[in-house]
Parts: structure tokens; C-alpha cells; sequence
């Protein structure tokens, strides 16, 4: 055997194994760099719309179209015969749009309230209403020594609650977007999930502040976030953080998938986390968890 030939064989004995995407092009994580990216880009530079400062806000015309989002997710969309939406919520120290799908026959729904009524009896909100009164009137009524009592019959109530899964409509629309099978897709489920609710966001709102980062490079961003606060953290947390494994994972199984990607809060640091989603339509997040690679805290009150 000639000295090239034996070079090259070493070399495929000994060197790690390259990931390529199931389409042989490139990385998958390198793939998700770019349409992170870009999905990212579609609500960098929207504004807050003055009018939807009020209660029950209304749209006027004009305002961002979630569903631009799948131009740039090229391999999950919209079930057949429905449409993105969303309502806007404002009660004076926060404001967010609430996300819901609606066929594409059908009329958006003019405010927050229209689609409260139009839900509630599915969402079991008047139950649900019932346990949050239940839980305002026991710290109203409780006198602060006798906290045992208080969280034992606070902890019933949230038991209580976490019973009527059916009461978060406001995920309602994810049981409407449809995954390609290819890991790919799994990974931009993930995302949409988790930043599809980010646009014209106000005050309070901004609290979840939750970053998906795709690698060294995003590092840039979160500290000149820190640094715009006016919150210094430690000084070597940058060049830890530079050492961490960015690259998003995809765990495929016959029921269910498991996607996992490293995000930044202020309150936290930097985690990786892991959603478990349902592999046949519709899609479900059934599992959420959360494993902190560096912790920090911002101790900023917000």
C-alpha cells in the first residue's frame, strides 16, 4: 500500500465523524445558524403600535403577519385550511399577542375578549377562574404566621389547576402546525414555539427573556444586552461561556422527539434545554426541561 493511500485510511480511522444533515448539504446546527437567524430578523426592528396600548386593542391594518414566519421556516407550516392569528394583550404594565389559529374562512377575531368568549367553555375558564379567586382570597385571608397552612392550601390549589391542562389556549395554535419528519423540522418547532409570541412586546412582557444561542458568535448579543442594563457579570463568564457546546441536538423516536438547544435569560444564565414533542401530527410539547450549563442572576427586579 503506497504512503497516500495508508494516510488516508488512518485518517478515516482516527478522525471524529462529521454530522451532515439527512440531506448530505451540511450540519444540521449550521443550518439552524442561518434560520434562527432570519427568523430573528423578521421582528428585529418592528414598533409597538400605538394603538395597541389600550385594553382590548384593536388591529388597524398594517400590523406584523405571524404567519410570515414560515417563509423563512422552510419545513414545518400551517395545517391545510387554517391560518396563523393573534389578539392583542394590554392591561397597563404588560402587553403581548396572544397567538390562535383560525380556518381560513373564518373572521379574525376583533379583540382579546372575542376570543376569551369563544373559548372558555373548552378552556374550563370558569374554573379556572374560580381557583385564582380562591387563591387571592387566601393570602387575603391568612395571617403571615401561620404560612405552613398557606402553602399547603396554595400547593392544593395548584394541583387543582395543573388538572385542566385544556385552560392554556394560548398553545392551542401549535396543534396546528404541521412537522416535514425531518429533524430539521423538529428543531424549527422548537423555535417557533419559543419565539413565535416575541413581537411588540411592552414593559412587563419583556420579562421572559429566554435567547436561543447557535454558537460563540451569539455571545456578542448577551453581553451587550448585560451591558445596556448596566449589569456586569463576572469577569470570566464570557470565556466560559465561549467554551460551551452550542450545537442543537434532534433525538428521533417512532412517538416521540427530543430537541434541545442552549438558551441565555438574565435570570438563570445559560442553560440547555430540552423540549420532548409529539412525532405524529398533531404536535405537542408533552415535556419541558431545563439543565443550567452557567448559572447567573441579573438580581434585577422587573
Amino acid at each position: 500500500m503506497d504512503r497516500t493511500r495508508l494516510r488516508l485510511l488512518m485518517f478515516f480511522l482516527v478522525a471524529p465523524p462529521l454530522v451532515w444533515a439527512a440531506d448530505g448539504e451540511e450540519p444540521l446546527g449550521d443550518r439552524f445558524v442561518r434560520t434562527h437567524g432570519a427568523m430573528k430578523a423578521l421582528t428585529r426592528e418592528l414598533r409597538m403600535p400605538e394603538h395597541f396600548k389600550e385594553k382590548d386593542a384593536k388591529k388597524k391594518g398594517g400590523e406584523f403577519d405571524p404567519g410570515t414566519f414560515f417563509s423563512v421556516l422552510k419545513h414545518i407550516n400551517m395545517q391545510p385550511g387554517y391560518r396563523l392569528d393573534y389578539v392583542y394583550h394590554f392591561d397597563g404594565i404588560g402587553g403581548y399577542p396572544v397567538l390562535y389559529a383560525r380556518k381560513a374562512e373564518d373572521p379574525s377575531f376583533a379583540t382579546e375578549t372575542e376570543l376569551i368568549g369563544a373559548v372558555r367553555v373548552t378552556a374550563r375558564l370558569d374554573e379556572v377562574e374560580k381557583i385564582h379567586t380562591a387563591r387571592r382570597e387566601l393570602f387575603r385571608s391568612r395571617e403571615l404566621s401561620d404560612r405552613e397552612a398557606v402553602a399547603q392550601a396554595a400547593g392544593d390549589l395548584d394541583r387543582r389547576l395543573s388538572g385542566i391542562p385544556e385552560r392554556e389556549y394560548w398553545k392551542w395554535y401549535l396543534e396546528h402546525v404541521q412537522i416535514d419528519g425531518t429533524p430539521e423540522g423538529y428543531l424549527e418547532f422548537m423555535a417557533f414555539q419559543m419565539l413565535s409570541g416575541r413581537f411588540y412586546l411592552y414593559w412587563h412582557a419583556n420579562r421572559p427573556d429566554d435567547r436561543i444561542l447557535t454558537g460563540p458568535s451569539s455571545l456578542g448579543g448577551v453581553f451587550d444586552e448585560l451591558k445596556r442594563f448596566h449589569l456586569e457579570p463576572p469577569g470570566d463568564l464570557r470565556a466560559k461561556a465561549e467554551r460551551l457546546d452550542f450545537a442543537p441536538t434532534v433525538s428521533m423516536g417512532d412517538e416521540e422527539v427530543r430537541v434541545s438547544v442552549v438558551t441565555f435569560t438574565k435570570w438563570g444564565g445559560f442553560q440547555r434545554r430540552t423540549h420532548t414533542i409529539r412525532a405524529r401530527f398533531p404536535h405537542k410539547v408533552v415535556k419541558e426541561e431545563s439543565r443550567v450549563l452557567l448559572s447567573h442572576e441579573c438580581d434585577m427586579k422587573f
